[in-house]
This record gives structure tokens, C-alpha cells and sequence, in this order.
């Protein structure tokens, strides 16, 4: 289902959600406030995820996903038709999105301020915004490897950032997710498969080690993961989430 959220005001955000069909989203429709999406922001409870930054290339229009940062943790259903849209615009892989996320856009000129965005703006692939946001997200990373050295990334670094969960393999071939902000990094390991069974913490082991992490369950080894900068093992710490491991670790300090 796609509903689209009118602001009171001028400026209109759409909320991208999953479930029913497309055809229903005049019998849906929601109201928004700009204010009341700023306020939860301010709150701490909302991730932006930028599908296209404001640039001089677009008339300094950028476009955002605002998302419940822990969505994944509270057990939302994944909204494919979010990671559709950063998929259009130039995301590979796309990244997860969990329960329903609102669309805004922004203008950064004279200073920044919200701006109309309806629902053809985000159902309409040919628009020019969508067309043209995976050179703008790779010029966007070309600036930044220039600033902080980085020579040949064109994907834009935003796998498991900003409150977006990204899936990820381990050495062994064992699937897991994980976050990351500037002091943790989070890690979250399916311990057994779907079915009555509870989960035992008695036969749950985790070896924290400087780069890697390895979960055992059961002397079953379930995931190890490799680990690109070196994390604070006394600060590292896992709880037991239903049937889900979630590891955080503390990342070292230079």
C-alpha cells in the first residue's frame, strides 16, 4: 500500500508503507505534519537515509527516506518498497528498511527548508530526480574520496548506517546483519530457525576477539565474522532478542 501524508502547511511528505494494494491509497491517505516528523527526529527516534543529497547539479534539492531507527529491533516487516526506491537510485545492494517510512524533500537554498514531494514523485521511475540520483550519488562519492582519500568507491557508504540494517555473510557462510555508528557496532545472529523451539542462553558463546567476532550455540559454530577495525573487547557486550543474538561491540578508540 502506498499512502501519501499532505502537510497542513505547503510542504508534503509520502509515506511508503507495505501490505495492500496500490489501488487502495485514496481510501488510506494520512496527515503529516513537517513539525510533528521534526519533532520525533529531535526525539531520537527517526534515521534519515538521503536517496539524493542537494547539490548545485539538482537545484540543491535533496530527498530523503525518514525511517524508525530500530525498526529491525522491534520486529517490523521489511518495506521492499522503500529499498526499491534507493535501489532506483543508484544503491547496490539496497540497503533494508523496516516498517514504514516517510519521503521528504528539502531544498538547501537560501537555507534549508522542506518543499513539496507528491506520490508520482516517488511511484514515477521516470522523474527526473530518480534518473538522474545514481550520478549524483557517485559524484557525491567521488567528492568525498578526494576529501578523506579514498580512491575508486562509487557506491555511497551507507550499509549499515543510519539506522539501516545491512545483511552481510560470514566466513563460514552463515548470514547476520548489522549497524554501525561512530562508537558501536551492532550485530544481530539468527541462533536457531523458525519453530517452537526456545533458545537455551546456557549453550550461547561468543569469542570477542581485537577484529572478529565468533557465535557459538549448541558447540554449533553460527556465524564468524571478520571485522575491518579493531573493537574494545571489554566493551563488548550480546542480549538475547526471541531467537536473535544481538551483539554490540564497542569500536576501539586510536
Amino acid at each position: 500500500m502506498e499512502k501519501f501524508a499532505a502537510n497542513a502547511k505547503k510542504e508534503k511528505l509520502a509515506t511508503v508503507s507495505e501490505g495492500e494494494p496500490a489501488a487502495k491509497e485514496e481510501e488510506k491517505k494520512t496527515t503529516l505534519s513537517s513539525s510533528s516528523l521534526m519533532n520525533a527526529t529531535a526525539g531520537g527516534s527517526t534515521e534519515t537515509f538521503p536517496l539524493v543529497r542537494p547539490s548545485k547539479t539538482n537545484k540543491n534539492e535533496g530527498v530523503y527516506i525518514y525511517l524508525d531507527e530500530v525498526g529491525m529491533l522491534k520486529h517490523l516487516p521489511l518495506n521492499t518498497r522503500a529499498s526499491q526506491l534507493a535501489q532506483q537510485c543508484g544503491y547496490h545492494p539496497a540497503p533494508n528498511f523496516y516498517g514504514d517510512v516517510f519521503v521528504g524533500r528539502v531544498s538547501s537554498k537560501p537555507m534549508l527548508h522542506n518543499i513539496d514531494i507528491e506520490s508520482g514523485d516517488i511511484m514515477d521511475t521516470t522523474k527526473e530526480w530518480i534518473v538522474r540520483a545514481p550520478h549524483e550519488n557517485v559524484l557525491w562519492q567521488q567528492a568525498i574520496n578526494e576529501a578523506t582519500g579514498r580512491i575508486g568507491e562509487t557506491q555511497p557508504n551507507h550499509a549499515g548506517t543510519e539506522g539501516v540494517a545491512a545483511e552481510a555473510t560470514g566466513n563460514d557462510g552463515c548470514s547476520y546483519t548489522w549497524l554501525q555508528n561512530e562508537e558501536e557496532v551492532e550485530l544481530t545472529v539468527p541462533l536457531i530457525d523458525d519453530g517452537d523451539e526456545a533458545v537455551n542462553k546456557r549453550l550461547i558463546k561468543v569469542n570477542f576477539l581485537p577484529q572478529k567476532v565468533v557465535v557459538k550455540y549448541n558447540n554449533e559454530c553460527k556465524v564468524e565474522v571478520e571485522l575491518y577495525s579493531k573493537i574494545d573487547v571489554d566493551g563488548c557486550t550480546w542480549t538475547l532478542d526471541k531467537k536473535n543474538l544481538v551483539i554490540t561491540c564497542e569500536k576501539a578508540r586510536d
